[in-house]
């Protein structure tokens, strides 16, 4: 797989330098962008693919603080659980509520993740949405949800993409 680590760093500007050094060293990167009027804020990953043979992922809605966080613990899974398939619900890394992955829609990463469509040159890598609940654990499609988690957080999964059973 081609990546721009293997490209000349010397046709890199200043960020680019610092994200390919970043996954050289820490083997990812991570990258937030503001809301816009038709879409929440967001946090990805860059070389969790590369790096780990995770998918990336996006946090749509959270601080790019608290996403950074939630990141980290599960870039530590990673290093605790080296090939252990993770499964699709995750808890202890946001509070007291469990988080869901998902795969994420190929729209979502063409027009999302952008810095990660440039580091793999146009190589396929698999991206997830991790999904997160209200305050009390309700998930956006569950009965009963806090509306604010509902309008702060993009769902950017795949078309047909069904939520597990009772969580």
């Amino acid at each position: 797989m081609q990546t721009a680590l293997d490209a000349d760093p010397s046709t890199f500007n200043a960020y680019e330098r610092r994200l390919v050094d970043a996954v050289k060293t820490h083997g990812w990167f991570s990258v937030s962008v503001g809301g816009a009027d038709d879409r929440s804020s967001f946090t990805y990953t860059i070389g969790f693919w590369r790096s780990f043979g995770r998918p990336e992922v996006i946090i749509s809605g959270l601080s790019p603080s608290l996403s950074y966080d939630m990141l980290c613990n599960l870039h530590e899974r990673f290093e605790a659980s080296p090939g252990d398939a993770l499964p699709d619900r995750l808890d202890g890394l946001l509070a007291n509520v469990p988080v869901l992955l998902a795969p994420a829609s190929e729209e979502a990463k063409k027009e999302c993740l952008l810095s990660a469509n440039w580091f793999y040159r146009g190589e396929a890598y698999p991206c997830q949405q991790m999904i997160w609940p209200d305050v009390a654990g309700v998930f956006s499609w569950e009965p009963g949800v806090d509306t604010a988690c509902v309008a702060s957080q993009d769902m950017l999964v795949v078309a047909g993409w069904e939520p597990p059973g009772p969580l």
